[in-house]
């Protein structure tokens, strides 16, 4: 899979408009995982956006390639291979405050969204996924099993990611 930074905030993600759409739609399945991190949102917004620490903290992960080691800047792409269906995503980006990755592939679209809030000393990290899936038996699960899938895969990412950061302040 692909993932491409573009430039604008636009109201509707260049990958097309199921993808998209999944913002504003109340009626698709979601799952919203919040964490706070012991760091300020600038600091956890580069980990979170530098697409070769993935694998670090995002169970679906598999690996990366052809990315360099920072956070994505406008007009680069990576490379993901993903522990379910590969897709093609489109990002778009509110650097320190929100990072939306949405797509639309044959199997489904799905729409994600970070969100980075100052929070005392520490930063209120919020995950929130919608996704639908366009094909039987998919469709008849994306409320039972795939939700059940997805929301232990978002609270193990985000203590994936607060782990990281717990680490680096205890070590000397």
């Amino acid at each position: 899979m692909t993932r491409s930074l573009h430039r604008s905030m636009p109201s509707a993600l260049p990958c097309a408009g199921r993808a998209a759409a999944l913002a504003t739609d109340s009626s698709a399945p979601g799952v919203t995982t919040t964490v706070t991190i012991p760091v300020p949102a600038p600091e956890l917004f580069a980990l979170v956006t530098n697409a070769r620490q993935w694998t670090r903290w995002h169970p679906a992960t598999a690996s990366v390639r052809d990315t360099p080691d920072r956070p994505l800047v406008l007009g680069e792409s990576v490379v993901e291979s993903i522990r379910a269906a590969g897709r093609s995503f489109d990002a778009r980006c509110d650097a320190p405050r929100r990072w939306i990755i949405a797509t639309d592939s044959p199997q489904g679209s799905a729409w994600i969204e970070y969100t980075l809030e100052p929070q005392g000393a520490g930063t209120r990290f919020t995950r929130r996924l919608r996704w639908r899936s366009h094909h039987r038996p998919w469709t008849w699960l994306d409320r039972s099993l795939i939700r059940w899938i997805l929301a232990r895969q978002s609270g193990r990412a985000l203590s994936n990611l607060a782990s990281l950061f717990h680490r680096q302040s205890r070590t000397p």
